[in-house]
């Protein structure tokens, strides 16, 4: 029973490191752009969500670098809008794919507006195990990596977000991966993420965080309830405390992905001593 969790988890973070999108697999909708619309070469060239977030980052906030360039960025946003617009020209053709997409109609998928991209971010377990809070060296986004370089965009229909863009970006290239409704974004509206600066995941500890840049900290805000951790959704944590207090959660979490590792040899020396 133990090794078949171990087992899951491992799934899991093979499943998080593909897609680098959502709080799970399937949670962004990947819908391949259907018949003459395919993008084969769709590369760019060589919250406050309910009532968070209303503070505004401090002016000498330390963010963390954006992993892809906002010219990439747009590049493929208007590719991608461009081609929701073509929808318009066969409207029957392209309704069901639409909805699929998470809009209402073939006129709301032409009519999508970029909404304010979100850089995606992953924090390793072995950086929060060895994250030393009371370090003046040490900033909580120096934890934060992007491997694949990773930006969520909202797409708006008025305040609402129907759908949205995956972007991944490699050197200095960059290019749409997948489209359509994300649960990140769901219930939440325009304006609630005016004051987020990007999303932050403990992928092996399934834990997902709107996050907002500040002088000397970042604070985490969740996306959902996790009761085990008794985190609230929306509610602001300072990552200083909040990454102290699961330390011993990612080295549980790590110690398990070690155990996992050395089960088959073990078993192999057991077998040949037989």
């Amino acid at each position: 029973m133990v090794r078949s969790s171990r087992s899951v988890i491992v799934f899991c973070m093979l499943i998080y490191t593909i897609e680098a999108t959502g709080a799970s697999a399937n949670e962004h909708l990947h819908a391949p752009l259907p018949g003459d619309l395919t993008e084969a070469s769709e590369s760019g060239p060589a919250v406050k969500p309910s009532e968070i977030g209303e503070k505004p980052p401090l002016a000498a906030a330390r963010k963390p670098i954006p992993p892809i360039a906002e010219q990439l960025i747009d590049s493929q946003v208007t590719q991608g809008l461009a081609r929701f617009h073509k929808f318009l020209k066969e409207p029957k053709k392209y309704e069901l794919y639409s909805n699929a997409l998470g809009f209402s109609s073939v006129e709301k998928a032409a009519h999508a507006v970029k909404g304010k991209p979100l850089p995606v971010y992953q924090i390793p377990l072995d950086r929060l195990i060895n994250y030393d809070p009371d370090s003046n060296q040490e900033h909580p986004a120096d934890l934060l990596t992007s491997n694949p370089p990773t930006v969520l965009v909202p797409l708006v229909d008025g305040q609402a977000i129907p759908s949205s863009l995956m972007i991944v970006g490699t050197g200095d290239q960059a290019r749409i991966v997948a489209r359509g409704p994300s649960k990140i974004f769901k219930d939440r509206t325009l304006d609630g993420l005016t004051h987020i600066d990007g999303i932050v995941k403990i992928a092996e500890l399934h834990l997902h965080f709107f996050m907002r840049a500040e002088q000397s900290d970042i604070i985490l805000i969740p996306i959902t309830d996790h009761p085990f951790f008794k985190l609230a959704k929306d509610k602001e944590y300072s990552a200083n405390k909040l990454l102290t207090k699961l330390k011993p959660n990612a080295l549980k979490a790590a110690q398990a992905f070690a155990a996992d590792n050395e089960e088959p040899d073990s078993k192999s020396t057991h077998s040949q001593s037989q």
